[in-house]
């Protein structure tokens, strides 16, 4: 009895380690001054507002439900932004958010006057907002991001943030239990990341630089790439910017299978003669997180097609390459290219992409 007691105690502290586990930015700093963007696991912007962590949990991690439990703080965030609703609704959530995007593409557009083009960047999977367990957290990858590429670039960027509820645990180990409850987590990442997109979209589509660029890592390809193009159905209109440079470090989706939908844009910019997207993947054969195979020996795990299709960001069977040469017979006026950065060995952190010159040559590929 005592034995069947332990087991059932295990199973359930291992199935209910995995709804607990959302990445929450209600109470993060409101003075500072850099620009960013945040989102819930549903794809619904933040406002500026302080929303206890604890409160959003208490709500499923979700925003509308918390907007839903707490009517009276949801017409006072809305009289923040200069809704005046008498009352919650479903209907007055959406109006809400649309005031959010707007106030926050209009600091974004303010900076025409500084600089030549809007640069946001989309981190990936199990990235924490808080520091915990060693890992860095999103703000200090977005911070070794952007000296990198203002070092390697030269061009007068303003860089934006893009926070999205990616989900976070601890951590890629040999233990087949632990990592099992990550692939959990990250299937139910994949799925936020195309909610995400589609928000994303209507920052994008109404941001006015004539250059806007656009750099992911990780499982932050999937946010872009819906930002950008119908991977799932989206009536929101897609960038028709003079310039859309896309650079996909280590991207943690499927090669061909994602890109087929690439043509499929909400847009008069006439893409077929004259595509204004330029895009870049940088990958890593040896990539073992997106290869889905222990750190050691590169035994076990599920391979990169298990728990959702990794296989472009580590080029398996040759996934990259294979878009590359989709892309001649396919989209003949769309600039891609491949980088290679095997060399970076199996480390998947954006500390290793982003080290010295080695994005160099993708970075000089999508601005020339």
């Amino acid at each position: 009895m005592r034995y069947i007691l332990s087991i059932v105690f295990i199973l359930a502290s291992f199935f209910s380690s995995f709804t607990q586990n959302n990445v929450h930015y209600g109470e993060r700093n409101l003075e500072g001054n850099k620009l960013a963007i945040y989102y819930d696991r549903e794809g619904t912007i933040y406002p500026d507002y302080f929303i206890a962590n604890a409160s959003l949990e208490r709500s499923g991690s979700s925003l509308k439900m918390w907007y839903a439990g707490n009517s009276e703080q949801f017409l006072e965030v809305a009289r923040h932004y200069g809704c005046r609703f008498a009352e919650y609704s479903a209907g007055n959530i959406k109006i809400l958010n649309d005031s959010i995007v707007t106030v926050n593409c209009r600091k974004i557009n303010l900076q025409k006057g500084n600089f030549n083009s809007a640069t946001f960047l989309v981190h990936g999977f199990r990235k924490p907002f808080v520091a915990i367990n060693g890992d860095y957290t999103s703000g200090r990858d977005f911070a070794i991001m952007e000296k990198n590429i203002s070092d390697l670039g030269k061009r007068n960027e303003c860089f934006v943030e893009v926070y999205w509820d990616a989900f976070y645990g601890c951590c890629f180990t040999a233990n087949v239990m632990e990592n099992e409850k990550l692939f959990h987590l990250f299937d139910q990442a994949q799925a936020a990341a195309k909610l995400v997109g589609a928000s994303f979209r209507e920052v994008l589509s109404r941001t006015t630089f004539d250059t806007i660029n656009l750099y992911s890592h990780s499982l932050g390809a999937q946010v872009v790439a819906q930002s950008l193009f119908n991977v799932v159905g989206c009536a929101a209109p897609t960038p028709s910017n003079a310039r859309v440079n896309i650079c996909m470090i280590a991207p943690a989706i499927s090669g061909v299978e994602t890109f087929r939908y690439y043509y499929r844009r909400n847009t008069d910019f006439d893409y077929r003669s004259n595509d204004n997207y330029r895009l870049a993947i940088v990958y890593n054969n040896n990539d073992f997180v997106l290869l889905k195979r222990d750190n050691k020996f590169g035994w076990f795990g599920p391979g990169p097609y298990g728990h959702g299709n990794t296989s472009l960001g580590c080029n398996y069977h040759h996934t990259a390459t294979k878009l590359e040469a989709y892309f001649l017979t396919e989209y003949r006026q769309s600039s891609i290219r491949t980088f290679d950065l095997s060399l970076v060995g199996k480390c998947h952190h954006v500390r290793c992409y982003c080290a010295g010159a080695n994005l160099l040559e993708a970075i000089r590929h999508i601005m020339m």
